[in-house]
């Protein structure tokens, strides 16, 4: 059966069960009483901690497709047990194979019932530039660095590797214990294949994704 992803672009803008249950009603006439499935593939952190890839699945079997649509990746989400009104925190891990219906009840794999469900987005410390990223991916590629990026299905069990997208990545966790040559030989290398940056930007950029600053050659 063949998944098909609904509305990707907006991934980041949802946050609840209910507006990825209005992607499958808008797109593929959802129900009320229709049933769609959490999956959730993680992917680790430089810290250590994983983070989870979240997607809702809706099966068509008269179509042979799986409508899929994802929410942004987290590590917990908030919802309101059956018969209580206030909100608990979860794990995200607590949603992988939870059934939901139209109506935003969500039954976990253990018989819990939950609703109002809510994702807690993974919040990322830093917003690299464009120029750093370029500054970053350049001096990686002076010291020919290949193993510092790595495929986002690596660590995915391969029974969950069809929910990550094939991509290549930059994984910060292999920067830390990179030896570079002095800032002025790194500067000399991004000056010749892209422009001029300063010493201090390039070292900037540098330590915003924890590689180790160059030590410069004695006069």
């Amino acid at each position: 059966m063949k998944d098909k992803r609904l509305a990707e672009p907006d991934r980041h803008l949802r946050r609840t069960a209910m507006d990825a249950l209005e992607v499958l009603r808008k797109e593929v006439g959802f129900q009320d009483d229709d049933q769609a499935e959490f999956r959730i593939g993680l992917m680790r952190l430089v810290s250590g901690d994983k983070v989870g890839v979240v997607v809702i699945r809706f099966e068509r079997p008269a179509r042979k497709t799986v409508c899929c649509v994802s929410l942004p990746a987290s590590t917990h989400f908030v919802a309101k047990m059956e018969g209580q009104t206030f909100l608990r925190r979860f794990e995200i891990t607590r949603l992988n194979q939870a059934r939901i219906n139209g109506r935003g009840h969500v039954r976990l794999r253990d018989g819990s019932k939950l609703r109002a469900l809510e994702i807690e987005p993974e919040r990322l410390p830093l917003k690299p530039s464009d120029l750093d990223w370029c500054i970053v991916h350049l001096t990686l590629e002076l010291v020919s660095a290949r193993h510092c990026y790595r495929n986002l299905r690596e660590d995915c069990p391969p029974e969950q590797r069809d929910m990550v997208p094939d991509l290549l990545f930059l994984d910060i966790a292999r920067l830390s214990e990179l030896a570079l040559p002095p800032l002025q030989d790194i500067t000399r290398y991004i000056a010749n294949g892209y422009k001029k940056v300063s010493g201090q930007q390039i070292a900037n950029s540098l330590r915003k994704f924890g590689i180790r600053h160059p030590q410069a050659r004695p006069a």
